[in-house]
């Protein structure tokens, strides 16, 4: 019975791992255990008084949703002390470190494969952690952060298409994403496809494949979209048949007043091999470019990314990281993020000589410059 219960109970605490923060299912779901499931009642043992109220308050019906989530019906969740689940050696204790490998592995494989849509049809996980709020904002972004946060409140009706373009690494990524996940929290109703140019193609090819009732099936399903957002609209260039179905869906959805956003590194008059009639409807709402973050906003970056991690870097470290990297947010936040493993790895404080080994080895900066006047390299 015991063996039966654990299964039936690590499935839920995945699916718990996935909806909850990693802090909150971390200190109040270890050493819980399903002891009991009797007429879609299940009882779960706490190994400490204290966690029944903050779980029966906080958590209960999402738990409810993670058994549900698991094809396990349930109509009321018990809760019962069991002192005896404070030892993790206890048979019916299930290990959290196990639970968040498995997790994870979900998790990779959702961002890889993406979300179904329809049969045919699929979106790619927008990634919660981006939101408009922790945009770091800077003269280079203002007006493309003011125009997503136009679009997110009136979709559709604001800005229609939205067409963004900038270099690599410079956030594009993350307004694409924040547009989905402000829309979304507005209504969950909405439907919307976050997509890639390439994965718009590899779609459309395995719909051609499967004959005239699939790809006739394909289109309709898009015509319902009501936000089409794709990244990297460059690499259509060239390719006919994506740009003609492309062409067909923008002026769907456009009549229909559903909301278009396209990225790009250049703007649309730049896109060699992109039909005339694509450019000019690239062109027929707003066109926004972001720039290189100056130092200012390179700093606040720095700053913000670190406290995210609790940690606390002096001025001196991020001035010094900031006036050396100037690039892109991708490889400012990489050079952060090897930066910070050091210090946790090697158990020392943050230092600008630590700084100036780590852009060293970095390997995509080779001539550091001292800090006489960060400021004017903005």
């Amino acid at each position: 019975m015991t063996e039966q219960l654990r299964d039936t109970w690590k499935p839920v605490l995945i699916e718990l791992q996935q909806m909850l923060k990693p802090t909150e299912f971390m200190t109040w779901f270890r050493n819980t255990a399903l002891l009991n499931m009797e007429n879609k009642v299940a009882t779960i043992g706490v190994p400490v008084e204290a966690a029944i109220h903050r779980i029966q308050t906080r958590h209960k019906d999402t738990i409810i949703k993670a058994f549900k989530a698991n094809e396990i019906e349930i109509g009321n969740i018990k809760f019962e002390v069991d002192n005896a689940l404070n030892n993790e050696s206890d048979d019916r204790v299930i290990s959290l470190k196990s639970v968040k490998q498995v997790a994870t592995k979900i998790k990779r494989k959702a961002q890889t494969d993406g979300i179904r849509i329809s049969e045919n049809i699929s979106s790619r996980v927008l990634n919660p952690k981006y939101t408009l709020d922790n945009f770091i904002v800077g003269s280079g972004s203002q007006l493309a952060h003011a125009a997503f946060k136009a679009v997110c409140k009136n979709p559709g009706k604001s800005y229609n298409p939205l067409f963004i373009y900038g270099g690599v690494g410079l956030g594009k990524t993350h307004l694409l994403q924040s547009s989905g996940n402000e829309i979304l929290k507005t209504d969950r109703d909405k439907l919307v496809v976050y997509t890639t140019s390439e994965k718009f193609t590899s779609e459309l090819v395995s719909a051609i494949q499967g004959g005239v009732k699939i790809i006739d099936k394909w289109k309709k399903q898009y015509r319902k979209v009501d936000v089409f957002i794709v990244d990297d609209i460059q690499f259509i260039a060239g390719k006919q048949q994506t740009q003609e179905e492309i062409f067909h869906i923008f002026n769907i959805l456009k009549e229909a007043g559903k909301q278009i956003i396209f990225s790009s590194d250049r703007p649309p008059k730049e896109i060699k091999k992109l039909d005339d009639r694509l450019v000019s409807r690239f062109e027929s709402g707003m066109i926004v470019d972001i720039q290189q973050p100056d130092f200012e906003t390179r700093s606040a970056i720095l700053s913000s990314k670190a406290q995210e991690q609790g940690k606390f870097l002096p001025s001196d470290v991020i001035e010094y990281i900031a006036h050396n990297v100037s690039d892109s947010v991708r490889q400012l936040e990489g050079v952060l993020t090897q930066f910070l493993a050091e210090m946790d790895l090697l158990d020392i404080e943050p230092s600008i000589n630590l700084a100036e080994s780590v852009l060293r080895r970095n390997g995509t900066i080779t001539q550091i410059e001292s800090l006489n006047n960060p400021s004017s390299s903005g």
